[in-house]
């Protein structure tokens, strides 16, 4: 079930017992160990989710805002929309999109 990079589909997300998954797959279990309590585990697994889901969306805004950059804004034109993308980008890697 591993996609061409070697890792689990994307996305991801917390299922029973704070395991990581892909859809029916597990990926890892998140356990609360003697330093941390449970709601940190749980932020952590959270945490882990939300990095690896918007992981290639932030890739490929950085890649659009390059190509942008390096053929003088003929992609957006202008700054506003540039700030828009990458407020959509910045947004789902903070878990408010």
């Amino acid at each position: 079930m591993a996609d061409i990079t070697g890792h689990t589909p994307v996305p991801w997300s917390i299922g029973k017992r704070r395991w990581v998954t892909s859809g029916d797959v597990d990926i890892a279990r998140i356990h609360s160990v003697s330093k941390i309590g449970e709601a940190e585990a749980v932020a952590n697994a959270e945490f882990i989710v939300r990095a690896c889901n918007s992981h290639y969306d932030l890739l490929e805004t950085l890649d659009i805002l390059r190509l942008d950059l390096e053929n003088n804004g003929e992609i957006f034109g202008t700054d506003e929309a540039r700030i828009t993308l990458m407020e959509e980008a910045i947004a789902q890697a903070r878990g408010d999109a």
